[in-house]
């Protein structure tokens, strides 16, 4: 027997009850779909209810990779270095020491003499504006270490300048490899990793985020290893020196290098 469209069939009676709608595979009345839509936003107007301020607000910040380092989307000032060249970059070298470009980037090299010394550094000499120490940056490296015969020996890949000065990035100091800021009148470190506790080569993608009177977080090898809260830089001094590589043997007649392939620098403006 052909049913009758619009009926159906329930405990052998026949009754009206203006079907006609699909709903996972059951039937639904009209009526019933129509009551769902004007009590619930509808799918094109879903969405803000779930979005900043309300009614069934969703927090992702707890989700795996929310967060992770990553720095600014847009509104950047971006100077990235693939070291294909030593052309305008600044170079210094003491006692034996001498800065060589190859294919697997520039390498700074001190050479047997005791505290010979190497560095280079990039300015932008633009606008202090530009590269305040009030507006976040990220300073990220990707080099190979080399002291030889022991651990004695002095590194540096920041952005800003050295020791107490304005800075933010990374030091190796005797086969230790900290992350560290500068405030113009005090450093401030923290130990991220042991390198050797003799001779030791190594190689790191080094990365420091960070945010203006906040913190600065480091990450190796895209691992957050260490914050720093407090002594962090202010004002401009040194805030134009983009990145600042530097090697010394200090009191040991012994041969160190780093070989850097790439440094990058992204300012929030």
């Amino acid at each position: 027997m052909q049913r009758p469209q619009g009926r159906s069939l329930l405990g052998g009676f026949e009754k009206e009850d203006n079907l006609g709608n699909l709903f996972l595979g059951f039937p639904v009345a009209r009526a019933k779909i129509a009551d769902m839509i004007s009590t619930s936003a509808p799918p094109a107007l879903h969405h803000a209810q779930h979005e900043n301020g309300g009614s069934d607000e969703i927090d992702a910040t707890g989700l795996t990779g929310a967060g992770g380092g990553a720095l600014f989307p847009l509104d950047i000032y971006l100077f990235t270095a693939p070291l294909e060249s030593l052309s305008g970059y600044n170079q210094t070298v003491n006692g034996s020491a001498s800065i060589v470009l190859a294919g697997d980037g520039i390498t700074l090299d001190t050479g047997a003499t005791a505290n010979s010394e190497a560095y280079l550094d990039k300015q932008n000499y633009v606008s202090t504006t530009i590269s305040a120490w009030s507006k976040s940056r990220q300073f990220e490296a990707h080099c190979y270490i080399s002291s030889d015969t022991s651990k004695t020996g002095t590194f540096w890949l920041i952005s800003g300048n050295k020791s107490s000065s304005r800075h933010i990035g990374f030091k190796i100091l005797n086969g230790v490899l900290y992350g560290s800021v500068g405030n113009g009148s005090a450093e401030t470190t923290t130990a991220l990793q042991t390198l050797g506790a003799s001779a030791f080569t190594a190689q790191r993608t080094l990365k420091a985020v960070f945010t203006a009177t906040v913190d600065c977080k480091f990450y190796v090898d895209g691992v957050l290893l260490g914050t720093i809260t407090t002594g962090l830089p202010t004002g401009t001094t040194s805030a134009n020196q983009l990145f600042f590589a530097y090697v010394e043997n200090t009191g040991v007649a012994q041969d160190k290098f780093i070989i850097i392939s790439s440094m990058n620098t992204i300012i929030k403006p």
